[in-house]
């Protein structure tokens, strides 16, 4: 039962996890490191957007295949991807913007960290409630970056606003935060 668990588990979230990415193509969130404009390696659209451009996603790994106590371990990162992350200007608000967006992804992932543990702790062995939970909370992410990019866009003073909710987000959820490089 585990091996086809382990097995099933990994064809599912095997995209998710994107682990064909190099890993120095990645940069993993972590509260000692902010990005800054070398991390923006990709080659600009600006037909599409005019300003600098962030492209962040949450990736699911399974560590090590293996089982604690016949559950599940898996494991929730969020990561910035360099090659595909461009920029044409080079002020600091928008900076911070484009870190507001990474800090969002690392929200979702202690967020699908603390449902995982959740699961474990209510001694879920299969893999349909913790695919169900993965794709809810990854598309809650995208919708949540959409309302603070409509929200934010050019607005210093929502900036702020923004960037003490995403403090207090982060803050609130610290218990599922990875150490750095973990």
């Amino acid at each position: 039962m585990n091996k086809i668990f382990i097995i099933f588990i990994g064809v599912i979230f095997f995209l998710l996890s994107n682990k064909s990415i190099d890993k120095k193509n990645l940069v993993q969130w972590c509260s000692e490191r902010k990005l800054n404009w070398d991390d923006f390696l990709g080659t600009p659209d600006t037909i599409n957007n005019p300003l600098a451009d962030a492209a962040v996603f949450t990736s699911l790994e399974i560590t090590k295949n293996e089982f604690i106590d016949g559950l599940p371990r898996l494991e929730v990162k969020s990561f910035f991807i360099k090659s595909k992350s461009w920029r044409i200007v080079n002020d600091s608000s928008t900076l911070a913007h484009e870190q507001l967006h990474f800090d969002i992804a690392e929200i979702y992932a202690r967020k699908i960290r603390k449902a995982f543990d959740s699961l474990n702790k209510l001694k879920v062995n299969h893999s349909g409630p913790y695919s169900k939970v993965f794709s809810i909370l990854a598309q809650e992410k995208n919708e949540y970056n959409m309302l603070y990019d409509l929200n934010v866009y050019s607005n210093k003073e929502k900036q702020k606003e923004w960037s003490l909710i995403v403090a207090k987000e982060l803050e609130e959820l610290q218990a599922y935060e990875l150490k750095c490089n973990e």
